[in-house]
């Protein structure tokens, strides 16, 4: 069995990641946070031993970015394509297919508490159903996984809103697709959400930069 494991990633660039944050945080400290979730996340997924690992990346100038980042990880690096935020995924999940996988899953970089052992749990989840997700806290979801193409589901959904999970149910739903849900998590948006990593079991990069950034959030 080969699954392939995709991540998506913007280039760690002022005004381009984790935008909100900058009311409470520098945006250079938001760069540096946004940064240590891409590589706690590429490090958890090259780490795992257990998947095709492809980061897709955007814009597509920022190729040479992330290969230098993370060369030597055995990582595959391709641009993200597509109109829309359905659209990308949808291209780079059929790709995958197109290369060879027998399961594929896409995940974001803004879960930096996913592990792999979730991950490993999402793909096993595809041998009795056709779709599995990973809900975020505000109504989107930070993974994605299919064990065929299938466009429909990331069609007609409003990206960016607390809709998005509800959209993707119910396209699934009638396509007659059948959906497993693994545990949610928090996508790290808000201040709040950066405040409630406090404490918890946190990957190197992303403690490094919570730990300096504690006495900022201990004020909030």
């Amino acid at each position: 069995m080969t699954c392939h494991l995709i991540i998506f990633a913007k280039v760690p660039e002022p005004g381009r990641v984790k935008t909100r944050l900058c009311e409470h945080i520098t945006c250079e400290e938001a760069v540096e946070l946004y940064d240590a979730f891409v590589a706690d996340t590429v490090g958890m997924a090259a780490s795992a031993g257990a998947f095709h690992v492809t980061l897709a990346y955007t814009p597509k100038s920022a190729g040479g970015y992330f290969t230098d980042r993370f060369d030597g990880l055995g990582v595959e690096f391709i641009p993200q394509e597509g109109a829309d935020l359905g659209m990308r995924m949808h291209h780079a999940l059929s790709r995958a297919f197109g290369h060879g996988a027998d399961r594929a899953a896409l995940i974001g970089t803004d879960i930096p508490t996913l592990t792999a052992g979730e991950v490993k749990e999402a793909f096993s989840r595809l041998e009795n159903s056709d779709v599995v997700i990973g809900p975020a806290n505000d109504g989107g979801y930070f993974l994605v996984a299919v064990k065929a193409p299938q466009p429909g589901i990331f069609e007609g959904v409003a990206w960016s809103t607390p809709h998005v999970l509800r959209s993707t149910l119910e396209r699934a739903d009638a396509m007659g697709l059948t959906v497993s849900l693994i545990p949610g998590h928090t996508d790290v948006d808000t201040v709040m959400d950066l405040a409630a990593l406090s404490g918890l079991a946190l990957p190197e990069n992303t403690r490094a930069v919570v730990e300096r950034l504690r006495p900022k959030l201990a004020s909030l």
